[in-house]
Protein backbone atom coordinates (compact mmCIF):
# COMPACT_ATOMS: atom_id res chain seq x y z
CA UNK A 1 0.00 0.00 0.00
CA UNK A 2 1.19 3.50 -1.20
CA UNK A 3 1.46 6.23 1.83
CA UNK A 4 -1.16 8.39 -0.44
CA UNK A 5 -3.05 8.12 -3.85
CA UNK A 6 -2.94 11.36 -6.44
CA UNK A 7 -5.24 11.63 -9.27
CA UNK A 8 -4.04 14.60 -11.27
CA UNK A 9 -6.26 15.84 -14.50
CA UNK A 10 -3.72 17.80 -16.00
CA UNK A 11 -0.02 17.19 -17.17
CA UNK A 12 0.88 19.94 -15.34
CA UNK A 13 -0.21 18.50 -12.25
CA UNK A 14 1.79 15.55 -12.67
CA UNK A 15 4.95 17.69 -13.57
CA UNK A 16 4.43 19.96 -9.85
CA UNK A 17 3.56 16.49 -8.59
CA UNK A 18 7.01 14.95 -9.82
CA UNK A 19 8.58 18.09 -9.20
CA UNK A 20 8.06 18.15 -5.49
CA UNK A 21 8.40 14.91 -4.71
CA UNK A 22 12.09 14.91 -6.20
CA UNK A 23 13.08 17.96 -3.74
CA UNK A 24 12.35 15.91 -0.87
CA UNK A 25 13.27 12.34 -1.89
CA UNK A 26 9.83 11.11 -2.20
CA UNK A 27 9.19 8.13 -4.71
CA UNK A 28 6.28 7.78 -7.04
CA UNK A 29 4.97 5.31 -8.55
CA UNK A 30 2.64 5.86 -11.48
CA UNK A 31 -0.40 3.55 -11.60
CA UNK A 32 -2.36 2.79 -15.20
CA UNK A 33 -5.51 0.64 -14.50
CA UNK A 34 -4.26 -1.52 -12.43
CA UNK A 35 -4.31 -5.34 -13.90
CA UNK A 36 -0.77 -5.79 -13.01
CA UNK A 37 -0.95 -8.87 -14.86
CA UNK A 38 3.19 -8.00 -15.76
CA UNK A 39 3.75 -7.27 -11.90
CA UNK A 40 4.57 -3.47 -13.01
CA UNK A 41 2.51 -1.51 -10.15
CA UNK A 42 4.34 -2.37 -6.98
CA UNK A 43 4.42 0.97 -4.84
CA UNK A 44 6.16 1.04 -1.29
CA UNK A 45 4.26 2.01 1.93
CA UNK A 46 6.29 5.50 1.94
CA UNK A 47 5.36 6.16 -1.64
CA UNK A 48 2.71 8.17 -3.44
CA UNK A 49 1.00 6.35 -6.03
CA UNK A 50 0.36 8.56 -8.86
CA UNK A 51 -3.16 7.64 -10.80
CA UNK A 52 -3.37 8.67 -14.03
CA UNK A 53 -6.82 7.23 -14.61
CA UNK A 54 -8.01 11.21 -14.70
CA UNK A 55 -6.06 12.01 -18.08
CA UNK A 56 -8.76 10.37 -20.01
CA UNK A 57 -9.24 12.65 -23.37
CA UNK A 58 -9.10 11.53 -26.85
CA UNK A 59 -7.77 15.14 -27.46
CA UNK A 60 -7.52 14.57 -31.62
CA UNK A 61 -8.17 11.50 -34.31
CA UNK A 62 -7.02 12.94 -37.83
CA UNK A 63 -8.56 10.43 -39.77
CA UNK A 64 -6.26 11.19 -43.35
CA UNK A 65 -3.25 10.71 -41.60
CA UNK A 66 -4.37 7.94 -39.38
CA UNK A 67 -3.12 9.29 -36.03
CA UNK A 68 -4.47 10.27 -32.55
CA UNK A 69 -3.24 11.86 -29.65
CA UNK A 70 -4.56 10.93 -26.39
CA UNK A 71 -3.89 11.00 -22.66
CA UNK A 72 -2.67 7.91 -20.50
CA UNK A 73 -6.00 7.22 -19.26
CA UNK A 74 -7.84 6.37 -22.29
CA UNK A 75 -9.22 2.81 -21.99
CA UNK A 76 -7.71 0.49 -24.56
CA UNK A 77 -11.13 -0.82 -25.90
CA UNK A 78 -12.78 2.54 -25.15
CA UNK A 79 -9.97 3.98 -28.09
CA UNK A 80 -10.92 1.11 -30.35
CA UNK A 81 -14.76 2.39 -30.18
CA UNK A 82 -14.11 5.85 -30.36
CA UNK A 83 -12.23 4.88 -33.88
CA UNK A 84 -14.48 2.37 -35.26
CA UNK A 85 -17.16 5.32 -36.89
CA UNK A 86 -13.89 5.83 -38.79
CA UNK A 87 -12.87 2.39 -40.02
CA UNK A 88 -9.88 2.52 -37.79
CA UNK A 89 -7.93 1.34 -35.12
CA UNK A 90 -4.91 1.13 -32.92
CA UNK A 91 -3.07 -2.30 -33.52
CA UNK A 92 -2.23 -3.21 -29.78
CA UNK A 93 -5.29 -5.59 -28.62
CA UNK A 94 -4.14 -7.27 -25.17
CA UNK A 95 -6.25 -9.57 -23.34
CA UNK A 96 -6.75 -6.93 -20.87
CA UNK A 97 -7.95 -4.07 -23.15
CA UNK A 98 -11.56 -3.78 -21.62
CA UNK A 99 -10.07 -2.64 -19.03
CA UNK A 100 -6.42 -1.60 -19.64
CA UNK A 101 -5.02 1.79 -20.68
CA UNK A 102 -3.10 3.14 -23.61
CA UNK A 103 -0.52 4.48 -20.77
CA UNK A 104 -0.17 1.36 -19.35
CA UNK A 105 0.26 -0.44 -22.50
CA UNK A 106 2.83 1.76 -23.44
CA UNK A 107 4.80 1.33 -19.96
CA UNK A 108 4.44 -2.64 -20.46
CA UNK A 109 5.07 -2.51 -24.11
CA UNK A 110 1.75 -4.36 -24.73
CA UNK A 111 1.39 -6.77 -27.58
CA UNK A 112 -2.04 -9.07 -27.69
CA UNK A 113 -2.65 -12.06 -30.45
CA UNK A 114 -2.58 -9.69 -33.37
CA UNK A 115 1.02 -8.82 -32.64
CA UNK A 116 2.48 -11.46 -34.81
CA UNK A 117 1.58 -9.32 -38.01
CA UNK A 118 0.91 -6.05 -36.46
CA UNK A 119 3.40 -5.93 -33.40
CA UNK A 120 3.28 -4.86 -30.49
CA UNK A 121 2.83 -0.96 -28.97
CA UNK A 122 6.71 0.35 -29.68
CA UNK A 123 5.45 0.33 -33.60
CA UNK A 124 2.64 2.33 -32.92
CA UNK A 125 3.45 5.00 -31.12
CA UNK A 126 4.89 8.32 -32.93
CA UNK A 127 5.19 10.46 -30.32
CA UNK A 128 5.55 11.13 -26.30
CA UNK A 129 5.11 13.66 -23.58
CA UNK A 130 6.43 12.70 -20.80
CA UNK A 131 7.19 14.25 -17.40
CA UNK A 132 10.42 13.47 -15.79
CA UNK A 133 11.48 12.80 -12.46
CA UNK A 134 12.38 16.24 -11.43
CA UNK A 135 9.31 17.90 -12.76
CA UNK A 136 10.43 18.71 -16.86
CA UNK A 137 8.09 18.12 -19.84
CA UNK A 138 10.10 16.47 -22.41
CA UNK A 139 8.39 15.63 -25.94
CA UNK A 140 9.97 12.60 -27.97
CA UNK A 141 9.06 11.73 -31.49
CA UNK A 142 10.04 8.85 -33.65
CA UNK A 143 11.90 10.84 -35.88
CA UNK A 144 14.77 12.07 -33.24
CA UNK A 145 18.32 11.25 -34.16
CA UNK A 146 18.29 9.59 -30.45
CA UNK A 147 15.57 6.74 -30.16
CA UNK A 148 14.28 8.04 -26.57
CA UNK A 149 10.93 7.41 -27.92
CA UNK A 150 12.30 3.30 -27.92
CA UNK A 151 13.90 3.35 -24.89
CA UNK A 152 10.47 5.34 -23.25
CA UNK A 153 8.38 2.20 -24.30
CA UNK A 154 8.40 -0.83 -21.82
CA UNK A 155 9.78 1.49 -19.44
CA UNK A 156 7.31 0.57 -17.07
CA UNK A 157 7.24 3.92 -15.43
CA UNK A 158 10.63 4.60 -14.46
CA UNK A 159 11.94 6.74 -16.52
CA UNK A 160 9.43 9.08 -16.98
CA UNK A 161 5.56 9.07 -17.39
CA UNK A 162 3.58 9.60 -19.78
CA UNK A 163 1.09 12.42 -20.24
CA UNK A 164 0.08 12.23 -23.96
CA UNK A 165 0.55 9.91 -26.99
CA UNK A 166 0.50 9.89 -30.36
CA UNK A 167 -0.35 6.73 -31.85
CA UNK A 168 -0.24 5.81 -35.64
CA UNK A 169 -3.79 3.96 -36.31
CA UNK A 170 -4.52 1.61 -39.65
CA UNK A 171 -7.54 0.56 -41.05
CA UNK A 172 -10.05 -1.73 -39.62
CA UNK A 173 -9.84 -5.19 -41.53
CA UNK A 174 -12.79 -5.58 -44.53
CA UNK A 175 -12.66 -9.60 -43.71
CA UNK A 176 -11.12 -12.03 -41.59
CA UNK A 177 -10.98 -15.70 -41.51
CA UNK A 178 -10.73 -17.07 -37.79
CA UNK A 179 -10.26 -21.21 -36.97
CA UNK A 180 -10.45 -22.73 -33.57
CA UNK A 181 -7.85 -26.40 -33.46
CA UNK A 182 -8.33 -28.43 -30.32
CA UNK A 183 -5.33 -30.83 -29.24
CA UNK A 184 -5.12 -33.75 -26.94
CA UNK A 185 -1.90 -32.55 -26.25
CA UNK A 186 -0.75 -28.90 -25.27
CA UNK A 187 2.76 -30.37 -27.17
CA UNK A 188 0.75 -30.21 -30.29
CA UNK A 189 -0.87 -27.00 -30.21
CA UNK A 190 2.72 -25.57 -29.84
CA UNK A 191 4.25 -27.51 -33.00
CA UNK A 192 0.99 -26.93 -34.54
CA UNK A 193 2.65 -22.69 -34.07
CA UNK A 194 6.08 -23.64 -34.94
CA UNK A 195 4.55 -25.32 -38.21
CA UNK A 196 2.69 -22.26 -39.08
CA UNK A 197 5.95 -20.02 -38.52
CA UNK A 198 7.85 -22.94 -40.72
CA UNK A 199 5.23 -22.56 -44.01
CA UNK A 200 5.52 -18.64 -43.77
CA UNK A 201 2.93 -17.82 -43.12
CA UNK A 202 1.47 -15.00 -41.14
CA UNK A 203 -1.77 -14.77 -39.69
CA UNK A 204 -3.37 -11.40 -37.84
CA UNK A 205 -3.62 -13.29 -34.82
CA UNK A 206 -2.93 -16.51 -32.59
CA UNK A 207 -3.76 -17.49 -29.26
CA UNK A 208 -3.12 -20.78 -27.55
CA UNK A 209 -5.26 -21.77 -24.45
CA UNK A 210 -4.82 -24.97 -22.12
CA UNK A 211 -7.35 -26.72 -20.52
CA UNK A 212 -8.04 -25.11 -17.41
CA UNK A 213 -8.39 -21.57 -19.15
CA UNK A 214 -10.87 -23.03 -21.76
CA UNK A 215 -13.27 -24.54 -19.18
CA UNK A 216 -13.13 -21.32 -16.56
CA UNK A 217 -13.90 -19.22 -19.66
CA UNK A 218 -16.43 -21.15 -20.93
CA UNK A 219 -18.26 -21.62 -16.87
CA UNK A 220 -17.99 -18.17 -17.24
CA UNK A 221 -19.32 -17.13 -21.18
CA UNK A 222 -20.48 -20.31 -22.28
CA UNK A 223 -19.20 -20.11 -26.36
CA UNK A 224 -19.16 -23.57 -27.52
CA UNK A 225 -15.23 -24.34 -26.65
CA UNK A 226 -14.10 -27.91 -26.58
CA UNK A 227 -13.70 -28.28 -22.36
CA UNK A 228 -12.31 -31.75 -23.24
CA UNK A 229 -9.17 -30.63 -25.05
CA UNK A 230 -5.79 -30.50 -23.72
CA UNK A 231 -5.73 -27.39 -25.29
CA UNK A 232 -7.04 -24.96 -28.20
CA UNK A 233 -5.31 -23.08 -30.66
CA UNK A 234 -7.37 -19.63 -32.40
CA UNK A 235 -5.78 -18.43 -35.88
CA UNK A 236 -6.85 -15.73 -37.66
CA UNK A 237 -6.68 -13.93 -41.20
CA UNK A 238 -7.98 -10.43 -42.09
CA UNK A 239 -7.41 -7.63 -44.67
CA UNK A 240 -9.20 -7.31 -47.93
CA UNK A 241 -11.10 -10.31 -48.76
CA UNK A 242 -9.33 -11.17 -51.54
CA UNK A 243 -6.35 -11.21 -49.46
CA UNK A 244 -7.90 -13.15 -46.93
CA UNK A 245 -9.50 -15.86 -49.66
CA UNK A 246 -5.75 -16.05 -50.55
CA UNK A 247 -4.11 -16.95 -47.60
CA UNK A 248 -6.56 -19.13 -45.55
CA UNK A 249 -6.47 -22.37 -47.25
CA UNK A 250 -2.84 -22.25 -46.55
CA UNK A 251 -3.31 -21.73 -42.81
CA UNK A 252 -6.22 -23.90 -42.70
CA UNK A 253 -4.36 -26.95 -44.27
CA UNK A 254 -1.81 -26.38 -41.51
CA UNK A 255 -4.10 -26.97 -38.86
CA UNK A 256 -6.01 -29.85 -40.10
CA UNK A 257 -2.82 -31.72 -40.32
CA UNK A 258 -3.32 -31.71 -36.15
CA UNK A 259 -6.89 -31.65 -35.96
CA UNK A 260 -8.52 -32.52 -39.68
CA UNK A 261 -11.88 -30.90 -37.33
CA UNK A 262 -11.20 -27.61 -37.04
CA UNK A 263 -14.20 -25.13 -36.88
CA UNK A 264 -13.87 -22.12 -38.96
CA UNK A 265 -16.37 -18.74 -38.83
CA UNK A 266 -15.83 -15.91 -41.43
CA UNK A 267 -16.61 -12.29 -42.36
CA UNK A 268 -16.42 -8.93 -41.30
CA UNK A 269 -16.40 -9.55 -37.40
CA UNK A 270 -13.78 -11.25 -35.13
CA UNK A 271 -14.64 -14.04 -33.37
CA UNK A 272 -12.07 -13.33 -30.54
CA UNK A 273 -10.47 -15.93 -28.17
CA UNK A 274 -11.67 -16.46 -24.79
CA UNK A 275 -8.89 -14.47 -23.16
CA UNK A 276 -10.02 -11.54 -24.87
CA UNK A 277 -13.74 -11.96 -24.98
CA UNK A 278 -14.70 -13.50 -21.98
CA UNK A 279 -11.67 -11.54 -20.17
CA UNK A 280 -12.91 -10.45 -16.48
CA UNK A 281 -10.87 -9.78 -13.13
CA UNK A 282 -13.23 -11.57 -10.39
CA UNK A 283 -13.90 -15.04 -11.69
CA UNK A 284 -9.92 -15.41 -11.97
CA UNK A 285 -9.08 -14.97 -8.74
CA UNK A 286 -9.79 -18.23 -7.07
CA UNK A 287 -7.65 -20.26 -9.88
CA UNK A 288 -5.29 -17.92 -11.40
CA UNK A 289 -2.36 -20.24 -10.67
CA UNK A 290 -3.95 -22.74 -12.44
CA UNK A 291 -3.94 -21.05 -15.35
CA UNK A 292 -1.73 -20.95 -18.44
CA UNK A 293 -2.96 -17.53 -20.85
CA UNK A 294 -0.19 -17.16 -23.57
CA UNK A 295 0.35 -15.00 -26.65
CA UNK A 296 1.89 -17.35 -29.43
CA UNK A 297 3.51 -13.77 -30.85
CA UNK A 298 6.39 -13.31 -33.06
CA UNK A 299 6.41 -9.62 -33.75
CA UNK A 300 7.59 -8.35 -37.20
CA UNK A 301 10.83 -6.01 -36.74
CA UNK A 302 8.54 -3.28 -39.36
CA UNK A 303 4.74 -4.64 -39.68
CA UNK A 304 3.43 -4.11 -43.04
CA UNK A 305 1.74 -0.96 -41.69
CA UNK A 306 4.77 0.64 -40.74
CA UNK A 307 6.44 3.01 -43.00
CA UNK A 308 9.73 2.13 -42.13
CA UNK A 309 11.68 0.05 -39.70
CA UNK A 310 12.75 1.32 -36.03
CA UNK A 311 16.69 1.03 -35.00
CA UNK A 312 15.34 -0.83 -31.84
CA UNK A 313 14.67 -4.31 -31.41
CA UNK A 314 10.99 -4.46 -29.52
CA UNK A 315 10.39 -6.67 -26.31
CA UNK A 316 7.08 -7.97 -25.98
CA UNK A 317 4.39 -8.89 -23.59
CA UNK A 318 0.73 -9.72 -23.64
CA UNK A 319 -0.86 -7.10 -21.42
CA UNK A 320 -0.78 -3.95 -19.92
CA UNK A 321 -1.22 -2.81 -16.23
Amino acid sequence: MPAVVVKPDRSDQVTALLGYAAERGIPVTPRAAGTNLCGGFAPTPESVALDLSGLNRVVEVDVEARRAVVEPGVINAALQEHLRPSGLCWSPDPASAAISTVGGNIAENAGGPSCIKHGVTFHHVLGLEVALAGGRLLRLDRDDEVDLLGLMIGSEGILGVVTQAVLSLRPLPRATWTALAAFDRIEEAALTVSAIVAEGLTPSALELCDQRQVQLCEAWKPSGYPVEADAILFAEVDGDPEAVAAAAPALESVLRRFDPGIRRCCGPARWRPPSASTWRPSPMRATATSIRCCSIGRPRPRPCSEPRARSRRPRSTSAGP
